[in-house]
């Protein structure tokens, strides 16, 4: 018998969209990546909206798009649809950052930059040098050390009020305790992916089976990913560790180390208006860099550009 399964949601709709028709029997889906841009067309999103006529079971995250948005859906389709959680998570990737404003990101070689090497960059480090600011003692002065706090943080207040059918937080944590559960702060692991479609299902009253999910490609591997910082695995005490590598498409999808992604970030922040130099987000560090009259600098072009008073023991190899 055929099941109809709709997914509403960012990037992460693609691993479900792959998962579902190998765990559930005669599953078709449908699915709106938000990611696209075509979706912020409202004659995009209308059509869409059609397809979910016919569909058995609606899961969405939550989003403010007029028609798509999980108020309107439950309007038009009552009890079929479900809220999911939109999956988010920096504390294995602390550094992580997003540098220029919405519509003026820098994207070269990737769109998620480094702190760190930010950092150092406008302190006038060398690349040897800010590849030796890679440390506890710099990540503490960087306000880097609460990231795995606030991100969960900001998982339970994006599922707070009951907003979420089907909360994640949990088992996104306790999935990242014992395996790599994410490509980058924003990119889930379809492992973790598959375990949390198994709550959404069990939920729901959906009959699925269990699969492994190492027997598919997972869809989100297409983009750039980012490494887990052994720093980060020492410091929680996970069973794992990174490969020290980035995967970064603009370069042919090569795998580069730590000392070249610098030189390719330090190339392009060379080449970019002090002004575009700027933390844009994650929300957590951009409020704390502004509050942070030493560090203002990664957030304020106009501050004058501190160097920390342990700057001679960066340049030590820790």
């Amino acid at each position: 018998m055929t099941c109809r399964i709709g997914f509403l949601g960012n990037c992460q709709v693609q691993s479900y969209s792959a998962l579902t028709p190998l765990m559930v029997a005669g599953a078709e889906v449908v699915a709106l990546d938000y990611s696209r841009p075509e979706t912020r067309e409202e004659a995009v999103r209308e059509r869409f909206v059609e397809q979910l006529e016919d569909c058995d079971y609606i899961f969405t995250q939550t989003a403010s798009f007029s028609i798509t948005n999980e108020t309107a859906l439950r309007e038009r389709f009552g009890s079929k649809v479900k809220t999911i959680a939109n999956f988010y998570f920096r504390g294995l990737f602390p550094d992580s950052c997003m540098i220029g404003s919405f519509g003026n990101r820098l994207d070269k070689p990737t769109a998620i930059n480094s702190i760190v090497i930010l950092d150092a960059f406008l302190r006038g480090e060398s690349e040897e040098n800010a590849a030796r600011c890679f440390n506890r003692e710099n990540y503490s002065r960087l306000g880097l050390l609460q990231a795995w706090e606030n991100s969960m943080a900001e998982m339970f207040r994006r599922e707070g009020s009951n907003s979420v059918d089907v909360p994640g937080a949990a088992l996104m944590e306790q999935a990242c305790l014992r395996y790599p559960a994410f490509i980058t702060m924003n990119h889930p692991s379809l492992a973790l992916m598959l375990e949390y479609l198994e709550k959404v299902f069990l939920h729901s009253g959906v009959i699925y089976r269990s699969i492994n999910p190492v027997i598919i490609e997972d869809p989100l591997e297409e983009h750039d990913t980012t490494p887990i910082d052994n720093l980060v695995a020492e410091m929680r005490n996970l069973p794992y560790r990174g490969s020290g590598y980035w995967r970064i498409n603009s370069l042919g999808r090569r795998f580069i180390n730590r000392a070249e992604l610098i030189s390719q970030f330090y190339d392009t922040y060379k080449n970019t208006p002090r002004r575009d130099l700027v933390v844009h987000s994650p929300s957590d560090l951009t409020q704390y860099y502004s509050n942070e009259s030493n560090l203002r600098f990664l957030v304020d072009p106009d501050a004058p550009v501190i160097q920390p008073p342990m700057r001679a023991s960066l340049k030590r190899r820790f």
